[in-house]
């Protein structure tokens, strides 16, 4: 209120004083005495203008003292606002330090923890699955020529005939009944292994078998025990020359039998009486047994076993002991018995229409 009376005494004062002026101005061209000569339009013209800016300085000094009070008055609403403000945010932060403002941050801030730890704890559970979970890895199966139940492996990078033999009674004695044990020899370069050739292997049992044999045989071989009773070993020989493994076996069989004793065949066990000086003081005796050599027929002779060809020798006693023949013409067979014989046969078609 007081400042509306202000500006109108301020204005009242602006007309009174231009009036003023005015009038005076009039009077003084009122009295002025009159010349006879005319005025000159130049002189005229600069009068005019004269008053013109007295009064443009009047109506500017005028707006000047509206404007000031125009920009006054917005200045003391724009504080009058930003006074509101300060205290509405002041307020504000008041409310914020209070005790609901720490219950609440406790609360974000237990809740923001259990979720980082619940985070941390599901990818672990993730983790901990996936290993627990993990698949074990492929192993290529070792190839053979009929599946085997089992196989024993044997570092061939020392072998010897001795360790072969070895190797093949610690698989008939150690190996489970019911199934088939493949006997491998392999020679180790990191985590490759690389089974022996059937020629090395002829040449390390020290056989007396054809050359022309030994070449006509395809590298890869198998020998193994079969699953009856005896635990019979056997020998599968792939072949490269059907013809010359058939006419060299033919050769072989003069030294085939010595040649496979130690791996093929089991010895009789013969029960001898012996008595010593105290044995015979008292009248008892001890029994012994004593492991001699299998006599074997000199010739080998024809038998058809399961529809196949087959050549067999036996011992003095009638009983088979070496059985061979051609499971088919890339295919050679050596065993023991008719029954090891069929067992086997019947593994290879087995194979072969599973392949």
């Amino acid at each position: 209120m007081f400042e509306d009376d202000k500006i109108k005494d301020l204005e009242q004062k602006l007309n009174t004083a231009g009036r003023q002026s005015f009038l005076e101005k009039k009077e003084g061209l009122e009295n002025a005495p009159q010349k006879p000569e005319a005025i000159p339009e130049e002189n005229v013209i600069k009068e005019s203008a004269k008053n013109d800016v007295v009064l443009k300085r009047l109506r500017t000094y005028e707006g000047d003292i509206a404007e000031t009070i125009r920009k006054q008055n917005e200045s003391v609403a724009s504080i009058n606002i930003a006074e509101q403000k300060r205290k509405e945010v002041s307020q504000v932060e008041t409310e914020d330090s209070g005790p609901s403002y720490y219950i609440k941050n406790t609360v974000i801030t237990i809740v923001s923890i259990l979720l980082i730890v619940g985070g941390i704890g599901a990818i672990g559970i993730f983790y901990y699955l996936k290993s627990t979970n993990t698949p074990p890895p492929i192993i290529n199966p070792v190839k053979t020529i009929i599946s085997a139940d089992t196989i024993v492996e044997i570092d061939a990078s020392d072998l010897t005939k001795q360790k072969i033999i070895d190797s093949v009674k610690n698989a008939q004695i150690n190996g489970e009944s019911g199934s088939i044990t493949y006997v491998s020899f392999s020679n180790t370069s990191g985590e490759t292994k690389t089974p022996i050739e059937t020629e090395k292997f002829f040449t390390i049992l020290q056989t007396k078998a054809p050359g022309a044999l030994v070449r006509s045989f395809n590298k890869e071989f198998m020998l193994g025990i079969s699953s009856d009773e005896n635990r019979s070993p056997f020998l599968l020989i792939k072949l490269d020359s059907f013809d010359n493994t058939f006419a060299g076996m033919l050769g072989w069989e003069k030294t085939a039998g010595e040649d496979l004793r130690s791996i093929f065949l089991n010895e009789k066990l013969i029960p001898q009486i012996t008595t010593t000086e105290f044995a015979s003081s008292t009248g008892t005796s001890t029994a012994t047994t004593t492991l001699i050599p299998i006599d074997l027929e000199q010739s080998w002779g024809d038998l058809i076993v399961q529809n196949k060809d087959t050549r067999i020798l036996r011992d003095l006693d009638s009983n088979i002991v070496l059985i061979y023949s051609f499971l088919d013409e890339q295919t050679l067979l050596i065993t023991t018995n008719e029954k090891t014989f069929i067992e086997i046969l019947n593994r290879f078609v087995t194979s072969k229409l599973t392949r």
